[in-house]
């Protein structure tokens, strides 16, 4: 099987205006989309779409209709266009398409397909692995959700980062890999020798000082996929709608990496990781870590919201939310 279990330690780091630093542990699930059915089978603590005390639940991911990004009339013809060869596209495969934006109806392997040909991409993954936190007792907020887009020789050639934010806004960045990185066996499903049994201290061994030098370290040893784009959703009020971010990223086998750089005109302004080790995703594993990071999701939640409160007493300055709609896709307006 390709799914499988990570756990690690989420890192951000702020440079400007002030310094700050947070550094939490937390677990994440790597599902291949075509074997969560099979999962919930052999898993008494794993669901789909019903309540557990883990479980993952389609409607979490996807762009929402209300939530694209409002029109710019200088793109409008193209974007119709588009959207009528992306609807023959998939029509044509045999798909039950309702619209061309938050379809109802939609599977997230034909979400994913659909995101791909919009934005250039016509060739039709074979695997589909999905990376994020699951609900945990039917809880869950995944700031940040990657679609590692296999071909049939299993190479990445495409990741979809899904962003979610606290005011109910997600937003999908589509990028491609420009040199395919081949999945190692671990991934692939050829080899399932990844550890049975999550230890107490998993993905804790490194201090704040040192996690942004242990993560370089890891990306040295590893082939990883760099890709960057304009940032196209308000994520913190801390932190302004005129920015980009610079991916770095592994694909996911023994272990797996991913560090965010965040720019603004200034320069760099802060960084954030998540580097974490693999796991057999079985019972035992996942009832472990229940009891050695209980209620994950919700500490998630409170976390965010007890950093913002950090960020606010060291007077970082704050900026109005702009909702989603309200931004333009060429012209988004600097706070």
């Amino acid at each position: 099987m390709n799914s499988a279990l990570y756990i690690g330690k989420v890192f951000h780091k702020r440079r400007r205006p002030a310094n700050h630093v947070l550094n939490y542990r937390v677990f994440s699930l790597l599902l291949n989309l075509s074997e969560i059915d099979e999962l919930q089978k052999r898993l008494w603590l794993f669901s789909r779409n019903r309540w557990n005390l883990f479980s993952f639940y389609d409607k979490d991911f996807g762009e929402k209709a209300s939530q694209t990004l409002a029109s710019d009339p200088a793109v409008d013809q193209e974007d119709n266009e588009l959207t009528h060869v992306s609807r023959l596209e998939i029509h044509g495969s045999g798909k039950n398409v309702k619209n061309a934006t938050g379809v109802a109806n939609e599977s997230l392997s034909e979400y994913v397909s659909r995101e791909l040909l919009a934005n250039g991409m016509t060739q039709p993954p074979h695997t589909i692995l999905l990376s994020c936190y699951p609900r945990v007792c039917g809880f869950t907020f995944n700031p940040l959700s990657l679609f590692y887009c296999l071909d049939d020789q299993g190479e990445v050639f495409a990741v979809l980062h899904e962003v979610h934010n606290t005011f109910g806004e997600r937003h999908v960045y589509v990028l491609p890999v420009d040199q395919p990185l081949q999945a190692e066996k671990s991934v692939s499903g050829d080899n399932d020798d990844h550890r049975e049994t999550p230890p107490e201290s998993a993905g804790g061994g490194h201090c704040a000082e040192d996690h942004t030098e242990s993560v370089s370290a890891e990306l040295e040893k590893a082939n990883w996929i760099t890709q960057a784009t304009d940032k196209k959703l308000f994520v913190s009020p801390f932190a302004h709608m005129n920015m980009n971010y610079e991916f770095r990223l592994n694909v996911p086998a023994a272990k797996q990496i991913i560090v965010i750089k965040a720019n603004d005109e200034k320069g760099h302004l802060l960084t954030a990781s998540y580097t974490a080790d693999r796991y057999a995703l079985n019972n035992g594993s996942l009832l472990r870590c229940f009891f050695s990071i209980p209620f994950m999701t919700f500490k998630v939640v409170g976390g965010i919201h007890w950093e913002a409160l950090r960020l606010w007493l060291k007077r970082v300055p704050w900026f109005s939310h702009q909702a989603k709609n309200t931004l333009t896709r060429n012209n988004l307006n600097n706070s």
